[in-house]
């Protein structure tokens, strides 16, 4: 990784309370927050920077529900980027917050986000594989023990994360009631979640298995998130419902799709992959597929790579800018009701398109 003129990033989010989170550090080599060009700042306050990038939202005060934050940027206008952390389905941000960046990384539809510098791509969510940090955990795997240590030694058949989450506007519902189908067709399956078996740390539900059940909340092209990089982080097998165009990314050896709305295709798939040892068939591509999650679509790669694209070292800066997080934005009330239009119009497609997903047996997007 270059040091040379390195690009200056501050780069934060809503939940963000230190300035070195070990969450983020956590995915850096050494646990230095370099990558590329780029040398990444977690500090909220930090006033020298090229580039301000934002994850979810700017972050609250401590002890906040919601986050009140502005930001008088130091940097160029055109060296701002947002990141969408979830679908559509779940948040609706709003043109009036995203339109301050001029950029925005996101696996969002392009009927459920229009944005003049939308980056429509995987949207570079942070993995859970190794992670205690929120059970304040020492032992908390980084990088560079991830990256050294496969797990060996696969006693386990298969298991699978799923909560008791039952929301219906997303899949929350769907996924668990196949996962509970599934248990009762499958006794080989473990199952761990919050709610349900929680552990404190998701590799725990991964070393040891052979295969993963990864069920995304919402499916679109390009939305596939920790469900689909952790399990290959954990070296297994994945049996995935998500992104259509998942293979795009990986190999198409390393994951098997299903669909849980074919609840009989997708036991009889799980079944004669595990009967004819698909994973050890298939294990130089899951090999594959967890290097790019390291080296190639995580976090800091990803945002790094776009920076170096699209950085001017002579773009001038303003302090006459700033930008807002979400509520500050609503406190407009004219800007709040068309928020909560645009929140209204897409939650019906949202859930027209959900409507399509269960009826279709491939289980593709509708937009």
């Amino acid at each position: 990784m270059s040091l040379k003129n390195p690009i200056r990033v501050k780069f934060v989010n809503r939940g963000q309370t230190k300035s070195d989170p070990i969450q983020w550090l956590r995915q850096f080599p050494d646990r230095i927050p370099r990558w590329g060009r780029c040398q990444f700042i977690f500090d909220p306050s930090e006033r020298n920077y090229d580039w301000f990038v934002v994850e979810n939202d700017l972050p609250a005060q401590f002890g906040c529900k919601q986050s009140t934050a502005i930001e008088s940027l130091v940097c160029s206008p055109e060296h701002t980027l947002f990141i969408t952390r979830e679908p559509s389905s779940v948040s609706t941000y709003g043109s009036p917050f995203l339109n301050q960046f001029r950029y925005v990384l996101t696996g969002h539809e392009d009927w459920a986000l229009k944005h003049r510098g939308k980056i429509h791509s995987q949207p570079a969510l942070r993995w859970y594989y190794g992670d205690t940090s929120r059970i304040g955990a020492t032992n908390i795997r980084d990088f560079d023990s991830i990256a050294a240590n496969l797990p060996k030694d696969k006693s386990k058949i298969i298991g699978t994360m799923c909560s008791a989450k039952a929301q219906r506007h997303t899949m929350h519902y769907d996924r668990v009631q196949f996962v509970k189908r599934l248990q009762k067709a499958l006794p080989e399956l473990d199952r761990y979640g919050e709610r349900f078996k929680e552990i404190p740390d998701k590799a725990i539900c991964l070393d040891d298995y052979k295969y993963h059940i990864a069920i995304e909340n919402h499916v679109c092209d390009h939305w596939w998130t920790e469900k689909l990089s952790d399990s290959f982080l954990g070296l297994t097998l994945p049996f995935y419902h998500g992104a259509p165009n998942a293979h795009h990314y990986f190999p198409k050896e390393s994951f098997i799709p299903i669909n849980i709305y074919d609840f009989g295709g997708s036991l009889e798939i799980i079944k004669s992959a595990i009967a004819s040892e698909e994973y050890e068939k298939r294990i130089e591509a899951i090999h594959v597929a967890r290097e790019r999650c390291l080296y190639e679509y995580s976090t800091f790669a990803t945002v790094s790579k776009i920076i170096e694209k699209y950085h001017d070292s002579k773009a001038s800066s303003s302090s006459e800018i700033t930008i807002q997080s979400r509520h500050s934005v609503r406190t407009n009330p004219f800007i709040a009701l068309r928020i909560a239009m645009e929140k209204t119009y897409i939650r019906c497609l949202t859930l027209q398109n959900k409507f399509y997903t269960s009826s279709n047996t491939h289980g593709s997007c509708l937009m």
